[in-house]
């Protein structure tokens, strides 16, 4: 009688999971939720051929892993799960896994030269990609039907999405066509100065151009209807913006930290300014908010230190707690003599309040 063959990995029973050969931990779903390495681990990490998915952070901060070999069906990758894998520099993405989209799946894989995607994939987020290194080669297959990799950034095929820069570049030009700017698209692009973005765009993601540091230009068309949340976070080289008179909301954060912001025009049409919107703006020495605004949200304008007047309209019906708190420069405040605000907290350092 013909020898049973021997599984190609021992599992050993444990209280939270099954340990595999002493190196994984998995759970019943076949998900993979621990690694474990042997005292002599050559840095190559090759997930077992049965393992289905992967749990959020599984290998993050393993410093010791320099190579990643993913089994074919493989579905799934979770939040964060090679984040701070400082020393990873090959991993290959099987053709079993149709979307990379899980916050923070390669930040901080600073050693990575080479991903590739397969033809299969068919989700993809900015946000899985954060925090990879500049310059880094991504490759995906020309018979992906939804998304290409031109050498600069990740884009669909159809022109409408730009998904993420991974040049290493001072300056980009979006695409013409281009309607959407991916949550995270330019998120710690630490080279950027300049970018142009066309007529045609609606979307600016959240945190799409976070942690910016040296960006200093962008031109931002009037077809932009939404800036999304964190879309500029501490951009600290940001000087002027001109922000599109199409837009009816400053949202949350937008602005946060931009400490060389020094002029801004919010146009007519603006109703809403969003908590932290311009938080931290320190060098913001004045600003006008225009007679459609009627809310400005907790910390709008919170430690902008440089701020010295500002003017209310009497269309503002509401100013959140802490909107102007931390701006001990502030000397002046212009309020309408036809504001209908019931009480208003002035931060200390206000001389003088001006009816108009």
């Amino acid at each position: 009688m013909a020898r049973k063959a021997e599984p190609k990995f021992k599992m050993v029973p444990t209280m939270s999971g099954v340990y595999v050969d002493g190196k994984y931990q998995v759970n019943e779903e076949m998900r993979l939720d621990n690694v474990k390495h042997p005292k002599s681990f050559d840095g190559i990490l090759t997930i077992p051929v049965e393992v289905t998915q992967l749990n959020d952070f599984v290998c993050a901060d393993k410093t010791e892993i320099t190579e990643v070999v993913l089994p074919e069906g493989l579905r799934h990758l979770g939040i964060g799960t090679f984040k701070g894998c400082s020393n990873l520099v090959k991993i290959n993405i099987p053709s079993s896994i149709d979307r990379v989209w899980d916050d923070d799946t390669f930040y901080g894989c600073s050693s990575l030269k080479e991903l590739h995607l397969h033809g299969n994939i068919l989700f993809l987020s900015g946000r899985a990609f954060n925090g990879l290194p500049e310059g880094i080669n991504i490759t995906i297959d020309e018979s992906n039907p939804k998304f290409i990799a031109d050498g600069q950034a990740i884009l669909e095929k159809d022109g409408t999405r730009i998904i993420r820069l991974y040049a290493k570049t001072c300056s980009y030009e979006i695409k013409d066509g281009t309607v959407t700017i991916d949550c995270y698209a330019f998120a710690e692009c630490k080279e950027l100065q300049s970018v142009t973005i066309p007529e045609g765009v609606l979307t600016i993601g959240e945190w799409a151009f976070a942690y910016c540091d040296n960006l200093e230009t962008v031109v931002i068309p009037n077809t932009v209807k939404e800036m999304k949340c964190n879309a500029f976070w501490e951009c600290v080289n940001l000087k002027s913006i001109d922000i599109p008179n199409t837009l009816t909301e400053i949202s949350e954060n937008v602005f946060n930290g931009c400490t060389n912001l020094m002029s801004v025009v919010i146009p007519q049409g603006v109703t809403k300014i969003g908590a932290g919107a311009f938080g931290r703006c320190t060098s913001l020495t004045n600003i006008v908010i225009p007679e459609s605004v009627t809310y400005i949200g907790y910390d709008a304008f919170n430690d902008c230190t440089g701020l010295t007047s500002i003017t209310i309209p009497s269309s503002v019906t509401e100013i959140e707690y802490s909107a102007f708190s931390g701006c001990t420069g502030l000397k002046e405040i212009t309020v309408s003599s036809e504001n209908l605000l019931e009480e208003v907290k002035l931060p200390e350092g206000v001389k003088v309040i001006i009816a108009s």
